[in-house]
């Protein structure tokens, strides 16, 4: 697992709902397929060392529990105050990558792309290498 990788699994991985880890997961991972909601995937593209480029997470939460849209508020919530509109930005190395919102769209939501009865969040993103150096993802 490259640095970056890390640091956005490690970025995703630190949000909470109901006093409990949200488990996150690259948007490739086959574990997604049967992992219990809720749960944040993310895109792993990954810009050259000083370029940006647009990516995005989905948070994904159980339709089935009636407090479902309360929780997906309060998690987009959550997000909007860790990604403020400067952005965020993770360590890695000597250098960093910064996590910025996009100006295409914040945080939407989507519902019907899930393959279970999942209602979801959207995070778009754009994500600014400034490592000096290319990973590969």
């Amino acid at each position: 697992m490259t640095a970056i990788k890390q640091a956005l699994a490690a970025f995703w991985a630190s949000f909470a709902m109901d006093g409990a880890a949200i488990p996150a997961y690259g948007e490739d991972t086959p574990a997604t397929e049967r992992a219990p909601l809720p749960y944040i995937t993310f895109r792993l593209d990954c810009p050259d060392a000083l370029h940006t480029a647009d990516t995005a997470a989905t948070c994904w939460l159980d339709a089935r529990d009636p407090a479902a849209n309360r929780k997906r508020a309060l998690l987009c919530d959550q997000i909007a105050a860790r990604i403020p509109p400067q952005g965020v930005r993770l360590p890695v190395g000597t250098g960093c990558v910064v996590l910025a919102r996009s100006a295409a769209g914040f945080i939407t939501d989507c519902a019907a792309e899930h393959p279970d009865a999942a209602i979801g969040a959207r995070v778009g993103l754009t994500l600014t290498n400034y490592t000096h150096q290319e990973e590969p993802i």
